[in-house]
């Protein structure tokens, strides 16, 4: 059975042409464009987290916080290997 390539064919049928590769890659920038664009609420229960820091572009307070724990303890675990 023939497929579609682009977004489709990259989700669906987990071809990884480059056509697929590319068409994925534009709808990903692109919904990731649009999610940090439109924020995030201030009663969404995913603040304080370091995820929402990177993937929001949230700098609220409790972000933030979590963003430079997340990078220190990151630091503390490489240092002891």
């Amino acid at each position: 059975m023939a497929f579609k390539h682009g977004v489709n064919g990259y989700t669906n049928f987990r071809c990884r042409c480059e056509v697929c590769r590319f068409a994925w890659n534009l709808e990903y920038k692109r919904k990731e464009r649009n999610r940090k664009a439109r924020g995030l609420p201030d009663s969404d229960p995913r603040h304080g987290k370091y995820t929402t820091y990177r993937n929001w572009c949230c700098r609220c307070r409790r972000c933030c916080d979590a963003w430079a724990k997340y990078n220190r303890d990151r630091k503390a675990s490489e240092a002891t290997r």
